[in-house]
């Protein structure tokens, strides 16, 4: 009994468990409604604004406009991505321009000594991008189990090892040699067995899942239509500018 029981033991030991399915770590997906939230330091009053994607809002002497926002999809950790115009009508300053994220609210924030502006979250219904479903993700990390599985069950051939070359056998015969050894085919190596009469399992190969359109999406600034000329000359980036290894995907449009 001791022995049918270590014997089980090992068996299941050796099952392959199959990680659940995840997005990847860049995955987004599109909303249609911003939640965000304005705070006026003169009196501490404190606004929550739900504005449409592609549409404007006002509070007091802010004029904010939604140009998209995205949210993680399910197994990512939660957050959100808004691309806000912001504008203090009674300043004549730059503004805001760019992507601010509820998760990191220092990467993107709004310089005005009078209102401090912040993106909550996304609502609303799914818009593009839309990443793909994930049961297309859990067929393709199913597909090397199932190969493991056939393979123990005997459903598929499993190749042995491969033969070992009689020594002298790769360079070839002299003129008029009549050895039966070096003539003779190579007799293949009998695969070793395991201990106690197990039967050997062999490892199924890996198996490459396939790309999936449309991941990872990454988090670029809304597609204008209007065009951009190209510039005339190629100048050097300054220092200032995002270098080559750095993330391009909070660079404004």
């Amino acid at each position: 009994m001791l022995v049918l029981a270590a014997w089980a033991g090992g068996a299941r030991a050796q099952q392959i468990v199959v990680p659940p399915p995840i997005y990847p770590a860049d995955t987004w997906q599109g909303r249609s409604i911003a939640t965000v939230r304005v705070l006026d330091t003169l009196d501490s009053s404190v606004q929550v604004l739900t504005i449409p994607v592609g549409q404007d809002a006002a509070f007091r002497a802010l004029t904010i406009h939604v140009g998209a926002c995205r949210d993680r999809p399910p197994t990512l950790a939660p957050d959100a991505a808004g691309w806000l115009t912001v504008r203090d009508t009674r300043q004549d300053g730059p503004g805001f321009d760019g992507w601010m994220l509820a998760g990191e609210p220092f990467l993107g924030v709004f310089q005005d000594p009078v209102y401090a502006v912040r993106l909550i979250g996304c609502a609303g219904d799914p818009v593009a991008p839309v990443p793909p479903p994930l049961a297309v993700l859990a067929a393709a990390t199913a597909v090397p189990g199932d190969q493991a599985a056939g393979a123990q069950g005997g459903g598929a051939p499993v190749s042995g090892p491969s033969p070992l070359a009689a020594p002298g056998s790769s360079s070839p015969a002299a003129p008029g040699s009549s050895s039966p050894a070096a003539s003779g085919p190579a007799l293949p190596a009998a695969p070793a067995a395991s201990p106690a009469g197990q039967p050997v399992i062999v490892p199924a190969a890996p198996v490459r899942a396939p790309a999936l359109r449309g991941a990872p999406l990454s988090l670029s600034p809304p597609d204008d239509s209007a065009s951009v000329a190209p510039p005339a000359q190629s100048r050097p980036q300054p220092l200032s500018q995002p270098q080559p290894g750095q993330p391009q995907s909070l660079l404004p449009p």
